[in-house]
């Protein structure tokens, strides 16, 4: 049986764009789901443009390389966001980030 994949963050990149990282299975199998969803023609509707999944035993091991990727882009001015990261990590009022 397929578990409906279980929505875990939205991530608003632009005002036409974001991410939604989710939880789900695939053959029965436990994934990570991390999708960039668009809304290409401006009617509303979002659209998958790209993704990644993979199996949830290798998460640690991603969180690794993104919390290493965070660490070099806030010490690394060639890699300064343009924007407080603490201020685009910010729960929504719904409790998804």
């Amino acid at each position: 049986m397929q578990v409906k994949p279980e929505l875990i963050a939205t991530i608003h990149k632009n005002r036409r764009e974001e991410i939604r990282i989710t939880l789900g299975q695939n053959n029965g199998r436990p994934i990570f789901m991390a999708a960039l969803l668009c809304d290409s023609h401006g009617d509303g509707v979002m659209h998958v443009h790209r993704h990644i999944a993979f199996r949830t035993d290798l998460l640690p091991q991603f969180a690794e390389g993104v919390a290493l990727a965070l660490e070099r882009a806030q010490d690394d001015t060639r890699f300064a966001p343009a924007r407080d990261f603490k201020r685009s990590l910010q729960t929504s009022p719904d409790g998804v980030r």
